[in-house]
């Protein structure tokens, strides 16, 4: 399963009242300010926390759109599409992500799982390695640990 970036979570972690009100608070900004990238982006999050998929993937690819090097747009629109089960899509996101980004640590160990679900373990241990440097240099040291183990689990 992908995880959800700390950032996505820290985003989506308001209850389902308050999320359906930051999406008509974020459309009404979107209203008067309609090349808002913030605005779409959250609330393609907000939509991302209701299970609103296909709202969540028009927001996300109305964000990349008007900023096109935005690589949390692409890491949560990546996060959608595997939720849909379309992995050639969350694939490229993933890889769109850590183009614009390639510092992007969770976008490398999520796209190590993609490459491993579609059989291709060299390229999914690469993206491990790559996450689990990353991680240790940023300071994430569980996320480093739990790459290691899930590293050490398929080799």
């Amino acid at each position: 399963m992908i995880q959800i970036s700390a950032t996505l979570k820290n985003q989506t972690s308001a209850n389902s009242k308050n999320l359906l009100k930051a999406v008509c608070n974020f459309s009404y900004i979107i209203k008067c300010q309609f090349n808002n990238v913030e605005a779409y982006y959250k609330r393609g999050i907000a939509h991302l926390a209701l299970g609103f998929k296909k709202q969540a993937i028009r927001d996300l690819s109305q964000t990349i759109k008007l900023s096109p090097m935005y690589a949390e747009a692409y890491y949560a629109r990546a996060i959608v599409y595997y939720e849909c089960n379309n992995y050639s899509a969350t694939f490229y996101d993933l890889s769109a992500a850590i183009f614009h980004d390639p510092e992007y640590a969770d976008a490398y160990y999520n796209r190590g799982l993609i490459y491993y679900k579609l059989q291709h373990k060299n390229k999914a241990f690469t993206d491990w390695q790559k996450a689990a440097k990353l991680y240790k240099q940023q300071g994430k040291m569980k996320k480093y640990h739990r790459t290691i183990d899930l590293f050490k689990k398929y080799q």
